[in-house]
C-alpha cells in the first residue's frame, strides 16, 4: 500500500539508507512513485505513492516545518477558510494551523483519508496524524533507541532493533 514512513534514533544520527528499504517494502508495485528522502540526521522521512491522487511530491516546507501526506482531502479551502486562513493545499494548510496552534480545530474540519507526518525542524517535534476513521493507517512504534512510524508495519522490519512481539 502506497504510504509514508520515517524514524528518528536516539543518539545516533539518521541516515537515508534504512528509509530506502523501508520505502521499498510499501511499495507494491513497480511504477509506484517514490519521493525523494529527507533526512537532516535527526529525522529520515519519506512517500511512496501511485502518482494519481494527493500531492505530486513531498515534503511540503514551510517555515522549517516539513509535511509529507499520503492520501486525499476533499475540502481543504473551506477547512481553513472556517478558521480565518487560506489553504491552498493539505500540506500547506496542515502546517499553517499547526504554526497558528490550530491544528487540533482544523483536523476536525477536514474530511478525507489520508495520514501525515509534520516535522517541527527547529523545535525537533513530530506530528504523526491520521484521519479519524483509520481509513489510512498509520502506525508506530518506540523501542530501544528509535521511533519510527510507517504506513504498514512492515516498514519497521528494517531495523535490526525492532521487538516484533506485541
Amino acid at each position: 500500500m502506497p504510504g509514508i514512513a520515517g524514524y528518528h534514533t536516539h543518539g545516533k544520527p539518521a541516515d537515508s539508507l534504512s528509509l530506502e528499504r523501508a520505502l521499498d517494502l510499501l511499495s507494491h508495485e513497480r511504477w509506484y512513485s517514490r519521493d525523494p528522502v529527507f533526512c537532516d540526521g535527526v529525522i529520515a522521512a519519506g512517500r511512496t505513492h501511485p502518482g494519481v491522487i494527493g500531492e505530486k511530491s513531498s515534503p511540503f516546507v514551510s517555515h522549517d516545518i516539513f509535511c509529507w501526506v499520503e492520501g486525499e482531502v476533499y475540502n481543504t479551502p473551506e477547512a481553513a477558510a472556517s478558521l480565518s486562513f487560506s489553504g491552498d493545499s493539505f500540506p500547506a494548510a496542515l502546517i499553517e494551523s499547526y504554526r497558528r496552534g490550530m491544528l487540533p480545530a482544523f483536523l476536525k474540519q477536514v474530511d478525507g483519508y489520508f495520514a501525515a507526518a509534520l516535522y517541527d525542524q527547529e523545535k525537533k517535534r513530530i506530528i504523526l496524524i491520521s484521519d479519524r476513521y483509520g481509513l489510512k493507517p498509520l502506525y508506530y512504534t518506540c523501542q530501544q533507541g528509535f521511533f519510527a512510524w510507517s504506513s504498514e508495519i512492515k516498514g519497521f522490519f528494517v531495523f535490526e532493533d525492532f521487538n516484533k512481539t506485541l
